[in-house]
């Protein structure tokens, strides 16, 4: 088993995260996803609260478009083409 240059994942034979790593960091980012879930109900059930539900739905919905549109000037910027999906499916 080798290292990286930084010494400190251990890397596979071509370069690769050994599934030991792997795990971990996936098992970390699973914990943080789910700490968020929570914190973000928390946070919603308090604005529903005091706002109401209608001010929490429109603003769930403009995060949601927020990040429809970052995602697609992202996309843009970036010049990410797109295949069609009769290209990857060999047809």
């Amino acid at each position: 088993m080798r290292h990286s240059r930084r010494g400190r994942a251990p890397l596979g034979e071509f370069g690769e995260v050994e599934k030991y790593v792997r795990g971990k960091v996936f098992a970390s980012c699973d914990v943080l996803w789910a700490a968020a879930r929570i914190a973000s109900i928390g946070l919603g059930g308090v604005l529903a609260d005091t706002t109401g539900i209608t001010s929490v739905s429109y603003l769930g919905g403009s995060l949601l478009l927020a990040a429809g549109a970052s995602g697609l000037i992202r996309c843009r910027h970036e010049d990410i083409a797109v295949e069609p999906r009769s290209k990857l499916a060999g047809t």
